[in-house]
């Protein structure tokens, strides 16, 4: 039997905050993949087996959000934990549809 846990998607656009989460998740004993662009984690979610996935709200090319959708089309039963920069979730939404 192994101590590994499920394994767990981290995407963020900012690297080091990305391995900073995975980080902590490997000292819990969890895998983590870290990808830094939404195309390359719908690649690794397609191919991989996860449970849980950290997303950054404010990603290039496509939101946190709608990455967060693509990826309950592919399996609803994912978790999805949203991180943002901004201080509060609802500061960094905000600031995101000002953006658009």
């Amino acid at each position: 039997m192994t101590d590994i846990k499920q394994e767990i998607l981290v995407v963020d656009d900012e690297p080091s905050g990305a391995e900073i989460v995975a980080d902590f998740l490997r000292i819990e004993g969890y895998r983590s993949l870290v990808c830094t662009h939404p195309q390359e984690a719908l690649a690794a979610f397609k191919k991989g087996r996860f449970s849980l996935a950290f997303v950054d709200i404010n990603l290039p090319v496509m939101t946190g959000l709608a990455l967060a959708s693509k990826l309950k089309e592919i399996d609803p039963r994912i978790e999805i934990i949203f991180m943002t920069g901004y201080g509060t979730f609802d500061k960094g939404v905000a600031l995101f549809h000002f953006s658009i």
